[in-house]
C-alpha cells in the first residue's frame, strides 16, 4: 500500500471512529433494543422454570417483567455528539500568561456554544527563517514558548474533550520576494510542525500558508514535507483560500479583482487528499453589499463540499467565519459578520447532497476580540446544535 493510500485509509478509520456531526442514533437504539430483548428473554426463562401450580409466583414474575420493561423503556440511548466547530485563539491568548479564571471562563463559553476545535497560535516564519515571538521582546518564539505551553495545559485541564491544533503561519511573499519554492523553507516548517506535535495535548497542526489565491505547485510539496514529519496519525489542517472571483458562479464579485482568482476544482481535490481538514476563510471578499456577501459565502460552501465529495478519502470542510474590525477594502465588519456568514452557510445546505453535508464538519470563528452577547445570539440562532 502506498503512503498516500495508507494515510487516507487511516484518516477514514479515524473519521468513522470519531464522527464529528452524527445524524442519527441508530446504533445506540439497536443496543437499547438488544438489552430490552435480552432482559425479557431472561425473565421468560425464569417463568418457564416455575411450576404451574404456583400462581402466586407466576403473578410476581409478571410484575417483574412489567418492571423490567418499564425501566428499560426509560433508558434512552445516549448519542455521543461532538460539535466539530472551531475557534481561532490568537497570540493575545497564547503569548500572554493567563489567569486560570480567565481560561476557565473562555472554556465555559466555548462549551456553552458547542465549540471543541481550538486553533492555538504558535508562530509565524520570519524572513530570516526564524520563528517569530512577541515583537516587544527579541521576536523569537523560544521566548514565549513557555506561555504557549502553559496556555495549552490550561485548556486541556479545563476542556479535556477539546481538540487542540498548533496554528502555524507562513507568509509566502516577503520584502525579499517569493519564497514558498525554497526547499529549505519546507524543511524548516516541517521541523517546526514536528516540534509542535510533540507538545503534550496537541492533536495536530493547522498550516496557514498565505497568500495563495490560485493554484500553486509549491504548497503540495510543502504539505508532503509536513506530513512526513508529523506522521499519519496526527491531524493536518490546511487553511484554504476562498473563490474570490469565480467566473461561472451566478453571484456578484469584487469588480477590481481578476476573474478566476480561485483554486481550480482539481487543485481543491489535490489539497483535500493531503489534508484532514480544509478551513475555508469565508471573508476578505472585498464586497460592499450584505446580499452579495451572503451569496458569496453560499458559493464557498457548495464549491468546497462538492469538490471533496467527488473523491475518496477527502478532507472535512470547515467554514471560517469572521468577527473582527474593519480592514478595508477587503473586509467591512458590518458586511462580513457572523450573522451574514452563517446565513450564507445555511442557504447552501438545502441543496447539498448527504455526502456533502457529512463533509461539512462545522464552522470556525476567527475573532480579534471577545464575542458580545449579541454575536453569540446570532451564532446560536443560525448554527444550533443538532
Amino acid at each position: 500500500m502506498s503512503k498516500a493510500r495508507e494515510r487516507i485509509a487511516k484518516r477514514r478509520a479515524r473519521q468513522m471512529a470519531t464522527q464529528r456531526r452524527p445524524h442519527s442514533s441508530v446504533q445506540a437504539q439497536d443496543t437499547h433494543q438488544t438489552k430490552l430483548q435480552a432482559a425479557i428473554q431472561q425473565v421468560m426463562a425464569t417463568l418457564a422454570a416455575i411450576p404451574r401450580n404456583r400462581l402466586v409466583l407466576l403473578i410476581a414474575a409478571l410484575v417483574v417483567i412489567g418492571a423490567v420493561v418499564a425501566a428499560l423503556a426509560l433508558i434512552k440511548p445516549q448519542e455521543e455528539v461532538a460539535a466539530g466547530n472551531g475557534y481561532w485563539l490568537n497570540r493575545e491568548w497564547s503569548y500572554v500568561a493567563q489567569e486560570d479564571a480567565r481560561v476557565q471562563a473562555l472554556v465555559n463559553e466555548l462549551k456553552t456554544h458547542h465549540i471543541d476545535q481550538l486553533y492555538v497560535y504558535l508562530s509565524s516564519l520570519k524572513g530570516d527563517g526564524t520563528w517569530a515571538g512577541d515583537p516587544t521582546l527579541r521576536d523569537r518564539y523560544s521566548e514565549v514558548e513557555p506561555n504557549v505551553s502553559a496556555f495549552i495545559e490550561q485548556l486541556t485541564t479545563y476542556y479535556p474533550e477539546a481538540q487542540i491544533y498548533a496554528w502555524i503561519e507562513v507568509i509566502g511573499e516577503t520584502p525579499t520576494g517569493y519564497r514558498l519554492d525554497d526547499r529549505q523553507l519546507h524543511v524548516t516548517v516541517a521541523e517546526f510542525a514536528g516540534r509542535a506535535i510533540r507538545t503534550p495535548d496537541i492533536e495536530g497542526v493547522m498550516l496557514d500558508i498565505k497568500p495563495i489565491f490560485t493554484d500553486n505547485d509549491d504548497l503540495p510539496v510543502l504539505l508532503r514535507a509536513v506530513r512526513a514529519e508529523i506522521g499519519l496519525d496526527s491531524t493536518l489542517a490546511v487553511v484554504a483560500s476562498p473563490d474570490l472571483t469565480p467566473t461561472e458562479a451566478d453571484i456578484n464579485v469584487a469588480a477590481f479583482i481578476a476573474p478566476d482568482t480561485m483554486w481550480s476544482n482539481e487543485y481543491k481535490q489535490r489539497i483535500a487528499l493531503q489534508a484532514d481538514q480544509l478551513i475555508v476563510t469565508a471573508y476578505n471578499s472585498y464586497l460592499t453589499e450584505p446580499v452579495d456577501y451572503i451569496n458569496w459565502v453560499t458559493h464557498q460552501v457548495r464549491s468546497y463540499t462538492e469538490m471533496t465529495s467527488n473523491i475518496e478519502g477527502g478532507a472535512h470542510v470547515i467554514i471560517s467565519i469572521p468577527n473582527y474590525g474593519d480592514m478595508e477594502p477587503a473586509h467591512i465588519a458590518d458586511i462580513e459578520s457572523i450573522a451574514a456568514a452563517l446565513d450564507g452557510i445555511s442557504r447552501a445546505i438545502p441543496d447539498m447532497t448527504e455526502r456533502e453535508i457529512e463533509l461539512l464538519q462545522g464552522v470556525a470563528i476567527y475573532s480579534d476580540a471577545a464575542l458580545s452577547s449579541s454575536d453569540w445570539q446570532a451564532y446560536d440562532q443560525r448554527w444550533p446544535r443538532e
